[in-house]
């Protein structure tokens, strides 16, 4: 059952605990959720609310409403032009980084120039979420990659979105077999801040900077064991 949403939470708080409640039940792509009244009702928040929050999953490519047939769940483990089973074995992270690296700078510039007061509030959110982790000892891997995801969407441009957010995720994912990921996310939390207050600010340079900032840093991690995830050809 989904839990009810606390009348503290916002749409998109709804949001997240609607997609966790799409993964942990096993839904397909295809497959129909609750009605939005019936989901309203669920989560203890207004039809307004809910509709943000559907606006949200659909902008993410998760769901799909159809109008007058309902809420939709779409392929979960499909990418816009991204394979999320690609295998280590067949991926150069640098490449990877590098193509991700200019995505999100024009992700970043596109949120300064389209950015609303409420998309902002949504990148503070999580970045407070983040600090508020990290003060309680605990690693922030979601909120990180829910504050990166808050970027994207403040950018209000869908196609890089949905282009830039699997192609961070697949990144992400690709760290999972590994021990380096939340080490990678605690050596880069100071420019969170820095990113973010750049954003608010409308410093684009500024911005830009902090997030080159967390790029070389992944990418001096990924050098230091950089042979572990190189095709190498096979024995015969």
């Amino acid at each position: 059952m989904i839990e009810p949403v606390k009348k503290v939470m916002v749409h998109s708080k709804a949001a997240e605990i609607i997609e966790k409640y799409i993964h942990e039940n096993g839904f397909k792509n295809g497959d129909k959720l609750p009605s939005e009244r019936e989901m309203a009702k669920m989560l203890s928040i207004g039809r307004n609310s809910l509709r943000e929050a559907l606006r949200t999953l659909e902008a993410m490519n998760l769901i799909e409403v159809r109008n007058g047939r309902g809420v939709f769940v779409k392929d979960i483990d499909a990418t816009v032009g991204i394979n999320v089973n690609v295998t280590i074995a067949k991926v150069n992270f640098l490449e990877l980084l590098d193509v991700r690296k200019t995505l999100e700078i024009r992700a970043i510039e596109l949120a300064i120039m389209n950015g609303g007061k409420s998309d902002i509030d949504e990148i503070e959110r999580w970045l407070l979420a983040i600090e508020d982790k990290f003060n309680k000892g605990v690693v922030p891997v979601n909120e990180d990659v829910q504050f990166h995801h808050a970027i994207y969407r403040a950018g209000h441009n869908r196609t890089l979105f949905e282009l830039v957010r699997p192609l961070a995720d697949t990144f992400n994912s690709l760290w999972k077999p590994f021990d380096h990921r939340e080490e990678l996310i605690l050596e880069t939390l100071s420019f969170h801040r820095p990113l973010f207050e750049a954003i608010k600010k409308r410093d684009t340079d500024a911005a830009i900077s902090a997030f080159k900032r967390i790029i070389d840093i992944d990418e001096k991690k990924i050098a230091n064991i950089y042979d572990s995830f190189v095709t190498r050809p096979e024995e015969k």
